[in-house]
């Protein structure tokens, strides 16, 4: 029960990290034009 937590957790960090980085590279791109 406690690895299925665990398992969640990364999960939900991992798609907050891949979020944000999507948002930089779109704010980057509005930057250049």
């Amino acid at each position: 029960m406690t690895l299925l937590i665990a398992l969640i957790v990364v999960v939900i960090i991992v798609v907050v990290y891949l979020v944000m980085q999507a948002n930089r590279k779109t704010r980057d791109q509005g930057n250049k034009n």
